[in-house]
């Protein structure tokens, strides 16, 4: 797993030549109190603590409604947050004021208004931050692969339309949400256990359960057993039959790289300690996000070994008669690309497979 980095961290300084018509925007010259806030909005954001975040930069706003960096940051935290109408909101208040220090936000705005279902307008933000003069390669690329994914959803759309079906995803509440990072949830084929990483402390991932009690979920607590340790745990995935729990461990003593996909069985005394996957699996490169498919047969997962089409690539390895994994296939051009391919889910009819 790559280490969460937020769109927020702006740099205070950045000289930039201003050719814009109506405003420009000179973060040197923003008073001291408001860039005081500023700065303590951004510890806050740092620790995970974005609420806080947000209210420390409004309140630098207030002192200062021409603060761009702080429209920014505000925006970037609503994002961290999935509120894409607020963050949208924002990255347009501070576009008012500069549109060429603007320039290199359009990327995180476009994220946002695909969040929102507005991929027409994505697209348009896109295109501004492609036709950045200098724009380095990596960039470039990853912006063409949202305007790809953009794309997509629009032609999907017009070939299938969803007449009144609207999107709205409701928060499960704090019996299993909490003022730390919440992610990657996985349910057994029962839908009756909810498993997730929970970001601890905002430094060690662990994994945490909750059950459903007829209409909702009980309070969520750590996994029992032998699973959870010091170092980092995520990006997890339960079999089916709730029995197995493939993950991603990094930084741990025995890796074969900086993380490693590692298996725990459900015993009577709980959750397993973790088994490396082994060299079969796990390189000196990154491997992470694992699925297995419904009958455990195969493991789907990504990894930045040499050797892929792009970055980051979906590979698939089979259980083999004798019990082990077999040597993992690169999944092929028509799935990999020369972008990043990530996060794939082989969903229950072993038929279709998801993945970012």
């Amino acid at each position: 797993m790559h280490p969460i980095k937020f769109l927020i961290s702006i740099c205070l300084f950045t000289c930039l030549t201003s050719t814009a018509v109506f405003a420009q925007y000179f973060p040197e010259k923003v008073a001291k109190k408001p860039m005081a806030l500023y700065r303590q909005g951004l510890e806050k954001a740092n620790d995970g603590n974005f609420k806080e975040g947000i209210q420390l930069l409004e309140n630098a706003v207030k002192l200062d409604a021409k603060f761009m960096d702080a429209y920014l940051s505000i925006a970037g935290m609503y994002g961290e947050l999935k509120n894409y109408k607020a963050s949208i909101e924002n990255y347009e208040k501070a576009k008012l004021i500069d549109r060429t220090y603007f320039n290199d936000y359009n990327l995180p705005f476009a994220i946002n208004l695909a969040g929102l279902g507005e991929f027409e307008k994505a697209i348009v933000a896109i295109d501004d931050f492609i036709n950045i003069p200098g724009l380095n390669e990596r960039s470039k690329l990853a912006a063409e692969y949202r305007k790809k994914s953009f794309r997509f959803a629009i032609d999907y759309a017009k070939s299938k339309p969803l007449g009144d079906y609207k999107f709205e995803p409701k928060n499960l509440g704090d019996n299993v949400n909490s003022q730390y990072s919440e992610y990657f949830p996985t349910l057994a084929i029962d839908g009756r256990e909810l498993v997730f990483t929970r970001r601890v402390g905002n430094t060690n991932e662990d994994f945490y359960s909750a059950v459903k009690k007829d209409t909702s979920w009980a309070t969520a607590a750590p996994l029992p057993g032998s699973i959870n340790s010091p170092s980092n745990e995520g990006a997890q995935n339960i079999s089916q039959d709730g029995q197995w729990l493939i993950f991603t461990g990094c930084n741990f003593p025995e890796g074969l790289g900086s993380c490693d996909l590692y298996i725990s069985y459900l015993t009577n005394n709980g959750w397993s300690a973790p088994e490396n996957l082994g060299n079969r699996i796990n390189t000196e490169s990154w491997e992470t996000a694992p699925s297995l498919s419904p009958d455990k047969r195969e493991l789907y997962f990504t990894s930045n070994r040499p050797g892929g089409f792009g970055g980051s690539d979906i590979y698939i390895s089979r259980m083999l008669p004798t019990g082990v994994w077999s040597a993992p296939q690169n999944a092929g051009p028509e799935i990999n690309t020369a972008g990043d391919e990530s996060c794939p889910f082989i969903h229950a009819d072993n038929q279709t497979l998801y993945f970012t």
